[in-house]
């Protein structure tokens, strides 16, 4: 495995903002999703700063304050708030003062880019404002720069940030290598400047190293960094719609409602993966599903983990461990590494000529290896010669003849198959082509997801 960059807490010299500190130590990388980790991941380096106040039960802190610590071990919140927060939701910030080294432009696009992570949770948005005073203040600084917190050159600490009641400002050491772009070598200006902007609005760290309020300078795939349901939690605790600083400006919140799966169970695709992982999606987040049924984890966002983004239309696996996604008319093709292979995504009708695109489902059926394509009223079976005789058929013929509506998903499961209609999930049988009884049909949510106790019975 790759290896992570771990860091050595920093002495703190001030009460009044969260520092971040980075000391080279080499530490095995944790992948939590083995069949989606990256090729080539980079190194992950810890942060770690100690408060000074007062002992702290959390090993690894980038702030040192003075307000009084808010325990988070339990189970229902792991996040950590510092206390003070803003009396009011549009936020104005600017680049008081630019690096030396680094293009003005491009770095006021890094930064947009960062606020635009956090941008419209509990209501908030974040405008430019070049000139004049505005909230928060953006500064590259090297050595002493006027706020009793001198950096040390490169190395070590990176950046500080105030929380709002001491002003919000940001600070990043201009000694740093920074790189504007997650492909070029140096310090990821970009996820440093998430993070940092947390503290800006009033969280400290958090528990769960999931999140980008966790002490580790955050890795991540695809272009965007998203916060986690425990970042949005933190932020909720501070501005959410019991705290009187939104009665006061009569400020709307914008709420984020992640899907409940048991009561509304309906797929858009499902998958198992070489290993027996099972994958589930719905709208533009997934689940990751116990061999025997039960949640493993999840909801996740699809964007965060693959090259697409959700709704997706189907999804199947081979026996080789090769996984296919289709989105309206493109698909890709994922190894089991979990790495999309070169010249994908490709057009469906390239890659699986005579069937169609914006497909409802698909699964290779266990009798004969191939893959069905069902889409609407009809089904499609898929050979390398081209359509075989007699297809595609109408999906009445699944059921001898009885109508049922659409077919949402489809799923391989080791040596069975099953098809997906709204809340319920049907065991796929026949000698010739697949066929299914109406009347065998079982709870998705209980069986696949464990909800009210369930699990499968296969």
């Amino acid at each position: 495995m790759p290896p992570r960059l771990r860091l050595r807490p920093v002495s703190p010299r001030s009460q009044t903002m969260t520092t971040i500190g980075y000391q080279l130590y080499f530490v095995q990388m944790i992948f939590l999703l083995s069949f989606l980790s990256p090729a080539n991941c980079l190194p992950t380096p810890s942060i770690s700063a100690l408060a000074h106040s007062a002992p702290t039960p959390i090993t690894f802190q980038d702030y040192v304050d003075h307000a009084p610590y808010q325990n988070s071990r339990r189970r229902s919140k792991r996040f950590v708030t510092e206390g003070s927060f803003w009396d009011q939701t549009k936020l104005t910030w600017k680049i008081g003062r630019n690096s030396k080294t680094l293009p003005a432009y491009k770095v006021q696009k890094v930064i947009q880019a960062a606020f635009e992570v956090w941008e419209g949770y509990a209501g908030f948005s974040y405008e430019y404002t070049p000139n004049g005073r505005v909230h928060i203040e953006i500064v590259f600084a090297e050595n002493g720069h006027g706020d009793d917190e001198p950096f040390d050159g490169r190395g070590k600490i990176l950046a500080h940030a105030f929380f709002p009641r001491f002003g919000g400002d940001i600070h990043f050491d201009d000694a740093e290598n920074w790189a504007l772009d997650k492909n070029e070598i140096g310090v990821d200006l970009y996820a440093v400047a998430v993070h940092e902007i947390g503290h800006s609005l009033g969280l400290k760290h958090s528990n769960s190293m999931e999140a980008i309020m966790a002490p580790y300078y955050q890795n991540y795939q695809g272009n965007s960094l998203y916060l986690k349901q425990d970042d949005v939690s933190a932020l909720f605790s501070i501005y959410g719609k019991d705290k009187d600083v939104f009665d006061r400006n009569k400020v709307g919140l914008t709420d984020l409602k992640l899907p409940d799966i048991c009561s509304n169970p309906h797929l858009d695709a499902i998958t198992m993966v070489k290993g027996g992982k099972i994958y589930a999606f719905q709208g533009s987040y997934f689940w990751v599903l116990k061999e025997r049924g039960g949640i493993e984890s999840g909801p996740l966002r699809i964007d965060e983990f693959w090259p697409f983004e959700g709704h997706i239309d189907a999804a199947l696996s081979d026996g080789i461990g090769h996984s296919y996604f289709f989105k309206d008319k493109l698909y890709w093709l994922i190894g089991r590494d979990g790495v999309t292979r070169a010249g994908y995504p490709k057009e469906i009708s390239r890659g699986f000529t005579d069937t169609p695109d914006h497909i409802d489902a698909a699964m290779i059926w266990n009798k004969d290896g191939r893959p069905y394509i069902f889409k609407g009223r009809k089904f499609w079976r898929y050979q390398y010669t081209g359509m075989p005789k007699g297809y595609p058929k109408s999906i009445r013929s699944l059921a001898w003849g009885f109508d049922f509506p659409r077919i949402d998903a489809a799923l391989t499961y080791k040596d069975r198959n099953f098809l997906f209609i709204g809340n319920k999930y049907y065991p796929v049988t026949g000698k010739q082509h697949p066929q299914i009884s109406l009347a065998r049909g079982r709870l998705i949510a209980d069986d696949w997801f464990g909800c009210n106790g369930g699990r499968l019975p296969y």
